[in-house]
């Protein structure tokens, strides 16, 4: 069973990272991701890959355990309210606009959450709280 498993290395958490980055809707290419300039982009992804990505995984793979592994249902993933981050409209929304239109990558499933809608879920919540609600930030590298 555990034959292949191999330890999470530096290396191999920010390749991950640069995997994800690749598929998320926070890309350049993707209408939401135009929201960022690549500056503040390349800032977020320098500040996850190098500071948050050891916590993020953890967190991940709790809620995912709980849910569909490696997925993580709506109903399973409870951290936002959990922490007290989020209402749970707000959280929905997120949710639904990080998931939706998944059937084009392999190993989705709509309505759950992989490792990449997971990271990208986090920046959404981020800038809702922290850039377009909370105190006024203009950097969404900042408001996560």
């Amino acid at each position: 069973m555990f034959k292949d498993w191999k330890e999470d290395t530096d290396t191999k958490l920010k390749g991950c990272c640069d995997h994800d980055f690749e598929l998320w809707k926070c890309n350049e290419n993707d209408q939401y991701g135009k929201n960022f300039d690549n500056s503040d982009r390349e800032k977020l992804l320098t500040m996850i890959r190098d500071k948050y990505i050891e916590p993020l995984k953890i967190i991940h793979l709790y809620y995912a355990s709980r849910s569909n592994f490696p997925l993580i249902g709506l109903m399973e993933f409870k951290f936002m309210s959990d922490f007290k981050l989020a209402d749970s409209l707000q959280f929905d929304i997120k949710f639904t606009s990080a998931t939706k239109n998944m059937k084009t990558k392999e190993g989705t499933l709509d309505n759950h959450l992989s490792r990449f809608n997971f990271l990208e879920l986090m920046i959404r919540m981020a800038e809702e709280k922290y850039k377009k609600q909370g105190p006024k930030m203009t950097k969404i590298y900042k408001a996560f």
